[in-house]
């Protein structure tokens, strides 16, 4: 079983940046947007903000267990 060093749940945000789920899963952040195109994160894009895009913490979760279940 891979061992990740995650930070407590309380200390994520209810939505997060690219860049920090990137840095949460310890991935590059291309493969945070993969995970979104392929819909096994769920985000938006926001409007205005050059498209910034957040993604859902419960869905980081899901995928977290999903993943090393």
């Amino acid at each position: 079983m891979v061992s990740m060093n995650l930070p407590s749940l309380p200390q994520v945000p209810p939505t997060m940046t690219r860049r920090e789920v990137a840095e949460y899963l310890q991935v590059h952040e291309n493969t945070v947007a993969n995970l979104v195109k392929r819909g096994q994160l769920k985000a938006v894009r926001m409007r205005g903000d050059r498209g910034a895009v957040l993604i859902d913490r419960q869905s980081v979760i899901d995928y977290i267990n999903w993943a090393f279940a």
